[in-house]
Protein backbone atom coordinates (compact mmCIF):
# COMPACT_ATOMS: atom_id res chain seq x y z
CA UNK A 1 0.00 0.00 0.00
CA UNK A 2 1.31 3.43 -0.87
CA UNK A 3 2.59 5.90 1.71
CA UNK A 4 0.39 8.90 2.22
CA UNK A 5 0.03 11.85 4.56
CA UNK A 6 -2.88 13.76 6.08
CA UNK A 7 -5.88 12.10 4.54
CA UNK A 8 -9.12 10.40 5.46
CA UNK A 9 -9.18 6.61 5.00
CA UNK A 10 -12.39 4.61 4.75
CA UNK A 11 -12.94 0.86 4.51
CA UNK A 12 -15.35 -0.42 1.87
CA UNK A 13 -16.53 -3.93 0.99
CA UNK A 14 -19.66 -3.30 -1.03
CA UNK A 15 -22.08 -3.74 1.87
CA UNK A 16 -24.73 -1.20 2.82
CA UNK A 17 -22.93 -0.40 6.09
CA UNK A 18 -19.62 0.27 4.37
CA UNK A 19 -21.43 2.40 1.79
CA UNK A 20 -22.74 4.59 4.60
CA UNK A 21 -19.19 4.83 5.92
CA UNK A 22 -17.98 6.00 2.49
CA UNK A 23 -20.73 8.63 2.37
CA UNK A 24 -19.79 9.92 5.83
CA UNK A 25 -16.07 9.90 5.05
CA UNK A 26 -16.62 11.71 1.75
CA UNK A 27 -18.53 14.49 3.47
CA UNK A 28 -15.92 14.78 6.21
CA UNK A 29 -12.97 14.76 3.80
CA UNK A 30 -14.66 17.51 1.77
CA UNK A 31 -15.25 19.55 4.90
CA UNK A 32 -11.63 19.21 5.95
CA UNK A 33 -10.26 19.66 2.43
CA UNK A 34 -8.31 16.40 2.70
CA UNK A 35 -7.70 13.60 0.18
CA UNK A 36 -9.85 10.50 0.66
CA UNK A 37 -8.65 6.94 0.19
CA UNK A 38 -11.17 4.12 -0.19
CA UNK A 39 -9.60 0.84 0.93
CA UNK A 40 -10.79 -2.69 0.19
CA UNK A 41 -8.95 -5.67 1.69
CA UNK A 42 -8.30 -8.96 -0.02
CA UNK A 43 -8.22 -11.30 2.96
CA UNK A 44 -6.42 -14.49 1.97
CA UNK A 45 -6.47 -16.00 5.47
CA UNK A 46 -9.48 -18.14 4.51
CA UNK A 47 -7.49 -19.61 1.62
CA UNK A 48 -5.03 -21.53 3.82
CA UNK A 49 -4.83 -25.07 2.52
CA UNK A 50 -6.13 -24.12 -0.90
CA UNK A 51 -4.26 -24.90 -4.11
CA UNK A 52 -0.85 -23.22 -4.55
CA UNK A 53 -0.79 -19.72 -5.97
CA UNK A 54 -2.82 -16.63 -5.15
CA UNK A 55 -6.32 -16.76 -6.67
CA UNK A 56 -6.79 -13.70 -8.84
CA UNK A 57 -10.59 -13.63 -8.78
CA UNK A 58 -10.72 -12.37 -5.19
CA UNK A 59 -8.06 -9.77 -5.83
CA UNK A 60 -9.88 -8.58 -8.94
CA UNK A 61 -13.05 -8.31 -6.87
CA UNK A 62 -11.26 -6.27 -4.21
CA UNK A 63 -9.97 -3.90 -6.89
CA UNK A 64 -13.45 -3.61 -8.38
CA UNK A 65 -14.99 -2.86 -4.98
CA UNK A 66 -12.35 -0.25 -4.13
CA UNK A 67 -13.05 1.49 -7.45
CA UNK A 68 -16.79 1.25 -6.81
CA UNK A 69 -16.39 2.88 -3.39
CA UNK A 70 -14.19 5.61 -4.82
CA UNK A 71 -16.73 6.35 -7.56
CA UNK A 72 -19.45 6.61 -4.93
CA UNK A 73 -17.32 9.03 -2.91
CA UNK A 74 -16.51 11.23 -5.91
CA UNK A 75 -20.19 11.93 -6.41
CA UNK A 76 -20.30 13.43 -2.92
CA UNK A 77 -17.00 15.32 -2.79
CA UNK A 78 -15.94 18.69 -4.09
CA UNK A 79 -12.38 19.65 -4.99
CA UNK A 80 -10.56 16.82 -3.21
CA UNK A 81 -8.64 13.81 -4.48
CA UNK A 82 -10.33 10.43 -4.10
CA UNK A 83 -8.26 7.29 -4.64
CA UNK A 84 -9.05 3.58 -4.57
CA UNK A 85 -6.69 1.12 -2.88
CA UNK A 86 -6.88 -2.67 -2.70
CA UNK A 87 -4.37 -4.65 -0.68
CA UNK A 88 -3.74 -8.15 0.65
CA UNK A 89 -4.46 -8.54 4.34
CA UNK A 90 -7.27 -8.34 6.83
CA UNK A 91 -9.43 -5.24 6.82
CA UNK A 92 -8.59 -4.49 10.44
CA UNK A 93 -4.82 -4.75 10.04
CA UNK A 94 -4.78 -2.68 6.84
CA UNK A 95 -6.94 0.07 8.30
CA UNK A 96 -4.87 0.17 11.49
CA UNK A 97 -1.66 0.39 9.45
CA UNK A 98 -3.18 3.16 7.34
CA UNK A 99 -4.17 5.10 10.46
CA UNK A 100 -0.50 5.76 11.28
CA UNK A 101 -0.36 8.38 8.53
CA UNK A 102 -3.99 9.47 8.43
CA UNK A 103 -5.96 12.20 10.15
CA UNK A 104 -9.06 10.04 10.37
CA UNK A 105 -10.02 6.44 9.64
CA UNK A 106 -13.67 5.54 9.05
CA UNK A 107 -15.43 2.15 9.15
CA UNK A 108 -18.96 0.80 9.21
CA UNK A 109 -20.29 -1.48 11.90
CA UNK A 110 -21.28 -4.37 9.67
CA UNK A 111 -20.14 -5.80 6.35
CA UNK A 112 -20.44 -8.67 3.96
CA UNK A 113 -17.91 -10.98 5.57
CA UNK A 114 -16.70 -11.90 2.09
CA UNK A 115 -13.18 -12.78 1.01
CA UNK A 116 -12.88 -9.41 -0.71
CA UNK A 117 -13.40 -7.25 2.36
CA UNK A 118 -14.43 -8.07 5.89
CA UNK A 119 -15.96 -5.08 7.66
CA UNK A 120 -17.75 -6.79 10.50
CA UNK A 121 -18.34 -5.54 14.01
CA UNK A 122 -15.07 -7.16 15.10
CA UNK A 123 -13.19 -5.00 12.58
CA UNK A 124 -14.82 -1.85 13.92
CA UNK A 125 -13.81 -2.84 17.45
CA UNK A 126 -10.24 -3.59 16.42
CA UNK A 127 -9.82 -0.34 14.51
CA UNK A 128 -11.38 1.69 17.33
CA UNK A 129 -9.06 0.07 19.88
CA UNK A 130 -5.79 0.21 17.93
CA UNK A 131 -5.93 3.02 15.36
CA UNK A 132 -3.17 5.59 15.71
CA UNK A 133 -5.53 8.41 14.69
CA UNK A 134 -9.16 9.11 15.60
CA UNK A 135 -11.46 6.38 14.29
CA UNK A 136 -15.09 7.01 13.38
CA UNK A 137 -17.51 4.11 13.40
CA UNK A 138 -20.49 5.07 11.26
CA UNK A 139 -23.77 3.80 12.62
CA UNK A 140 -27.24 5.10 13.47
CA UNK A 141 -28.78 8.14 11.86
CA UNK A 142 -26.66 9.90 9.26
CA UNK A 143 -27.20 13.38 10.68
CA UNK A 144 -24.14 15.61 10.52
CA UNK A 145 -23.16 17.60 13.62
CA UNK A 146 -24.29 21.21 13.40
CA UNK A 147 -26.36 23.85 15.19
CA UNK A 148 -29.26 21.43 15.76
CA UNK A 149 -27.21 18.28 16.38
CA UNK A 150 -24.55 18.62 19.07
CA UNK A 151 -21.23 16.90 19.46
CA UNK A 152 -21.39 14.84 22.67
CA UNK A 153 -18.32 13.67 24.58
CA UNK A 154 -17.93 11.37 27.54
CA UNK A 155 -15.04 12.29 29.84
CA UNK A 156 -13.40 10.99 32.97
CA UNK A 157 -10.54 12.23 35.15
CA UNK A 158 -7.75 10.76 33.00
CA UNK A 159 -5.31 12.77 30.94
CA UNK A 160 -6.16 10.48 28.02
CA UNK A 161 -9.50 12.23 27.71
CA UNK A 162 -7.93 15.58 26.85
CA UNK A 163 -7.16 14.49 23.29
CA UNK A 164 -10.76 13.35 22.85
CA UNK A 165 -12.04 16.60 24.34
CA UNK A 166 -9.95 18.73 21.98
CA UNK A 167 -11.04 16.58 19.02
CA UNK A 168 -14.71 17.04 19.97
CA UNK A 169 -14.29 20.78 20.50
CA UNK A 170 -12.49 21.18 17.17
CA UNK A 171 -15.33 19.45 15.31
CA UNK A 172 -17.91 21.54 17.16
CA UNK A 173 -16.04 24.74 16.35
CA UNK A 174 -15.66 23.84 12.68
CA UNK A 175 -19.35 23.06 12.10
CA UNK A 176 -20.97 25.47 14.54
CA UNK A 177 -22.35 22.70 16.73
CA UNK A 178 -22.89 22.93 20.48
CA UNK A 179 -20.75 20.64 22.62
CA UNK A 180 -22.18 18.56 25.45
CA UNK A 181 -19.80 17.15 28.06
CA UNK A 182 -20.91 14.20 30.20
CA UNK A 183 -19.14 12.49 33.08
CA UNK A 184 -20.68 9.44 34.72
CA UNK A 185 -20.11 8.57 38.36
CA UNK A 186 -20.04 4.94 39.44
CA UNK A 187 -23.08 3.72 41.37
CA UNK A 188 -22.29 2.45 44.86
CA UNK A 189 -23.50 -1.03 43.93
CA UNK A 190 -20.75 -1.30 41.35
CA UNK A 191 -18.13 -1.30 44.10
CA UNK A 192 -19.77 -2.26 47.35
CA UNK A 193 -16.51 -2.63 49.24
CA UNK A 194 -15.52 0.95 48.35
CA UNK A 195 -18.81 2.22 49.75
CA UNK A 196 -18.39 0.14 52.90
CA UNK A 197 -14.87 1.46 53.41
CA UNK A 198 -16.01 5.03 52.74
CA UNK A 199 -18.84 4.78 55.27
CA UNK A 200 -16.48 3.26 57.86
CA UNK A 201 -13.74 5.86 57.49
CA UNK A 202 -15.86 8.94 56.69
CA UNK A 203 -19.23 8.18 58.30
CA UNK A 204 -20.75 11.59 57.64
CA UNK A 205 -20.06 11.42 53.90
CA UNK A 206 -22.43 9.95 51.32
CA UNK A 207 -20.17 8.16 48.83
CA UNK A 208 -22.70 8.42 45.99
CA UNK A 209 -23.00 12.16 46.47
CA UNK A 210 -19.23 12.52 46.78
CA UNK A 211 -18.69 10.54 43.56
CA UNK A 212 -21.26 12.64 41.72
CA UNK A 213 -19.64 15.81 43.01
CA UNK A 214 -16.23 14.60 41.84
CA UNK A 215 -17.69 13.80 38.42
CA UNK A 216 -19.17 17.29 38.24
CA UNK A 217 -15.72 18.73 38.96
CA UNK A 218 -14.39 16.77 35.98
CA UNK A 219 -17.15 18.25 33.82
CA UNK A 220 -16.45 21.76 35.10
CA UNK A 221 -12.75 21.41 34.31
CA UNK A 222 -13.52 20.13 30.80
CA UNK A 223 -15.98 22.94 30.13
CA UNK A 224 -13.44 25.49 31.38
CA UNK A 225 -10.76 24.10 29.06
CA UNK A 226 -13.08 24.30 26.06
CA UNK A 227 -14.14 27.86 26.87
CA UNK A 228 -10.51 28.90 27.17
CA UNK A 229 -9.18 27.17 24.03
CA UNK A 230 -12.33 27.22 21.86
CA UNK A 231 -14.24 30.39 22.81
CA UNK A 232 -16.56 30.14 19.79
CA UNK A 233 -17.99 26.82 20.97
CA UNK A 234 -21.22 26.75 22.94
CA UNK A 235 -20.43 24.20 25.61
CA UNK A 236 -22.30 22.85 28.58
CA UNK A 237 -22.05 19.71 30.62
CA UNK A 238 -23.39 17.65 33.45
CA UNK A 239 -22.57 14.71 35.67
CA UNK A 240 -24.85 11.74 36.17
CA UNK A 241 -24.87 8.42 37.98
CA UNK A 242 -25.51 5.19 36.16
CA UNK A 243 -24.17 3.17 33.27
CA UNK A 244 -21.82 5.19 31.03
CA UNK A 245 -22.89 3.25 27.96
CA UNK A 246 -26.60 3.72 28.67
CA UNK A 247 -26.31 7.42 29.46
CA UNK A 248 -24.09 8.23 26.48
CA UNK A 249 -26.37 6.20 24.21
CA UNK A 250 -29.31 8.28 25.40
CA UNK A 251 -27.34 11.49 24.74
CA UNK A 252 -26.58 10.24 21.22
CA UNK A 253 -30.24 10.25 20.14
CA UNK A 254 -30.11 13.84 18.86
CA UNK A 255 -26.34 14.09 18.42
CA UNK A 256 -24.40 14.42 15.20
CA UNK A 257 -21.30 12.78 16.67
CA UNK A 258 -20.48 10.97 19.90
CA UNK A 259 -16.85 11.13 21.06
CA UNK A 260 -14.97 8.99 23.58
CA UNK A 261 -11.35 8.28 24.35
CA UNK A 262 -9.84 4.95 23.40
CA UNK A 263 -9.27 4.10 27.06
CA UNK A 264 -9.90 5.73 30.40
CA UNK A 265 -8.64 5.19 33.91
CA UNK A 266 -11.78 3.44 35.05
CA UNK A 267 -11.35 5.36 38.30
CA UNK A 268 -13.87 7.22 40.43
CA UNK A 269 -15.98 8.20 37.44
CA UNK A 270 -16.49 4.62 36.34
CA UNK A 271 -15.91 5.63 32.73
CA UNK A 272 -13.64 2.83 31.54
CA UNK A 273 -13.65 4.00 27.96
CA UNK A 274 -12.37 0.76 26.49
CA UNK A 275 -15.55 -1.08 27.45
CA UNK A 276 -17.71 1.99 26.98
CA UNK A 277 -16.54 2.59 23.42
CA UNK A 278 -17.24 -1.06 22.63
CA UNK A 279 -20.76 -0.72 23.97
CA UNK A 280 -21.39 2.49 22.07
CA UNK A 281 -20.28 0.90 18.80
CA UNK A 282 -23.16 -1.53 19.39
CA UNK A 283 -25.79 0.89 20.66
CA UNK A 284 -25.26 4.55 19.78
CA UNK A 285 -27.80 6.34 17.60
CA UNK A 286 -25.14 8.35 15.73
CA UNK A 287 -21.56 7.89 14.50
CA UNK A 288 -18.99 7.29 17.25
CA UNK A 289 -15.49 8.78 17.22
CA UNK A 290 -12.88 6.99 19.33
CA UNK A 291 -9.80 9.16 19.92
CA UNK A 292 -6.47 7.76 21.12
CA UNK A 293 -4.37 9.69 23.60
CA UNK A 294 -2.00 12.10 21.92
CA UNK A 295 -4.08 12.50 18.72
CA UNK A 296 -6.76 15.12 18.08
Amino acid sequence: MSVFEARVVVGYDGSAGSGEAVDWAAAEASRRGLPLMVLCAYDVSSLVGASPGLPTAGWDEAARLAAEGADRARKLTHGIEVTAEDAIGTAASLLIDASANAELVVVGTRGLGSVAGVLLGSVAFAVAAHAACPAVIVRGEQVAPGPDHPVVIGVDDSLRCQAALRFAATVAADVGAPLTVLCVSRPAAADAWVSAYWYATVPDTNPEAAALNAAQQVVDAAVALVRQEFPVVRVDGHAAAGSPTDLLTRESRNAGLLVVGARGRGGFSGLHLGSVSRGLIHEAFCPVAVVPAGRS
